[in-house]
């Protein structure tokens, strides 16, 4: 099962995170769309809804969410990838944890990367201490 993709944050993510019978494995890319892609999805509306009570603005959204989606595609196929200079591009680790790979994701957050927010909300840019309290110094130390 996978908890994150490239696709998702609108196609920002840098990371693909699945469980697999190995363990949860983090796949960190090697490229990712330009800055110019960013500064163009900011320029795209955003689906809100502000009651999801009320059927016409929950069909509205549904609209727009659909709009915006195709719109993201359609943007992201036109700027051409570039090449990740950070630590680990193009990296998979396997983590026996879910735990252990969270705190990869924060450190890889810490580095530059575009982590999606489930799995950067403990990010900080100090040096990750794992459950055992022991700091982690790199992705190396992953089986």
């Amino acid at each position: 099962m996978s908890y994150c993709r490239w696709s998702s944050d609108d196609w920002l993510s840098d990371l693909y995170i699945y469980e697999s019978r190995h363990g949860w494995e983090v796949l960190v890319a090697g490229r990712r769309s330009p800055q110019e892609y960013r500064d163009a999805l900011a320029l795209l509306p955003d689906a809100d809804v502000t009651d999801w009570r009320d059927e016409q603005q929950n069909r509205r959204y549904f609209e727009r969410y659909f709009e915006r989606s195709q719109a993201v595609l359609e943007l992201h196929e036109t700027f051409p990838l570039e090449d990740i200079d950070l630590p680990h591009a193009g990296d998979m680790v396997t983590f026996d944890t879910p735990d252990e790979a969270a705190d990869a994701c924060e450190w890889l957050a810490a580095c530059g990367y575009h982590v999606p927010m489930a799995w950067s909300t403990r990010c900080d840019p100090r040096p990750v201490k794992g459950a055992n309290g022991h700091e982690r110094a790199s992705l190396g130390q992953a089986h």
